[in-house]
């Protein structure tokens, strides 16, 4: 795929990339696809108002093909929760067994704890076996956290969690090809399939779709969307959570002050070097003088990252159909 129309020219919002920049841009993305040999990836930097560069690889055609996005789901359910946080229905500091009264567990686990990773399971829990662990209070990264507030917003709203998020994120974002339920994307037509590495070759395989006791599920990270989708996910962002809609005008889908607790209200990683953080869906640090907020993601045949720079206005997302966890992946890492 070209450049966009627009991707030398100004935006309507002031921001522009020097073409020089975009052209680095291209370069350094076309090194990585065949050095890699990705079979397929998208890539985009969006502005508050447009996109300003997209280019599509091998496998992947065009920008509106889906991919599972992995952990990146966080920040749609941490933003879902801070809607009915805003709405009155949920409070941060209360404990989950309010919600949900079978989860309940010798120490207070509140929803804030769920949103940091601080809640004290353990990363390899599922929904049928959480339990505390040594780690309660201090961050430990574990896909049940995230399950559980699916769990809380299903609760709270009365709405299973796919069609809360289709009318309150996905509808009002004019997201029509996003879906919050793996398995009606499994057959889907724009579905771009995914590669697992054997041995240093990509091969053809299936992910592992969610079921009762699995790992994970849509609310931790099995949301399926497109780049195009996920564009306009981001501008809301850039745009301190308001969108224009086609048909219902401009939406408040979240105030910025909700947007600046996910992005800022969060516990350190422990990682001296980087001194970075989590918080609701997002981790945030500073690189060489800049604000950074960002997360990845990952499942089977697949990984994701995207990221957003506050102070510049910019959203920047890679997506891939494959997955190798000893080389592209770290690579997918490094990428910024």
């Amino acid at each position: 795929m070209a450049f966009t129309e627009n991707c030398f020219a100004k935006a309507k919002d002031g921001i522009e990339l020097p073409s020089e920049r975009i052209q680095k841009f291209e370069t350094y993305l076309d090194e990585l696809a065949e050095v890699y040999h990705i079979p397929g990836m998208a890539f985009f930097i969006t502005s508050p108002d447009h996109t300003l560069f997209e280019k599509a690889y091998g496998e992947c055609t065009s920008l509106d093909q889906q991919f599972f996005i992995g952990s990146m789901s966080k920040s749609y359910t941490a933003l879902c929760v801070m809607q009915l946080v805003e709405k009155g229905k949920i409070k941060l500091e209360d404990d989950i067994s309010v919600y949900l009264p079978d989860y309940k567990f010798s120490k207070p686990v509140t929803v804030l704890s769920l949103l940091n990773h601080t809640s004290g399971f353990d990363t390899h829990a599922k929904l049928h076996n959480a339990k505390l662990t040594k780690s309660y209070g201090k961050y430990e990264y574990a896909n049940v956290n995230y399950d559980l507030l699916g769990k809380i917003i299903e609760k709270v709203s009365g709405m299973a969690y796919e069609d809360y998020i289709k009318q309150n994120v996905f509808n009002p974002l004019e997201m029509e090809d996003s879906n919050a339920n793996a398995r009606k994307v499994k057959n889907s037509p724009k579905l771009l399939r995914g590669n697992r590495n054997y041995f240093g070759f990509f091969k053809r395989e299936e992910a592992i779709y969610p079921v009762e006791k699995s790992w994970f599920h849509e609310p931790a990270g099995y949301i399926a969307t497109t780049p195009h989708d996920h564009a306009k996910y981001l501008r809301m962002y850039l745009n301190e959570g308001v969108v224009e809609n086609r048909q219902t005008g401009k939406n408040q889908i979240i105030s910025q002050e909700s947007i600046n607790s996910m992005w800022y209200k969060n516990v350190s990683l422990g990682v001296n070097e980087y001194d970075a953080y989590y918080g609701m869906g997002w981790n945030f640090m500073e690189w060489k003088g800049q604000k950074l907020v960002f997360h990845g993601g990952q499942v089977e045949n697949g990984i994701t990252y995207m990221f957003i720079l506050p102070d510049e206005k910019l959203g920047v997302c890679f997506m891939l159909n494959a997955s190798d966890q000893f080389g592209l992946n770290n690579l997918m890492d490094n990428a910024i």
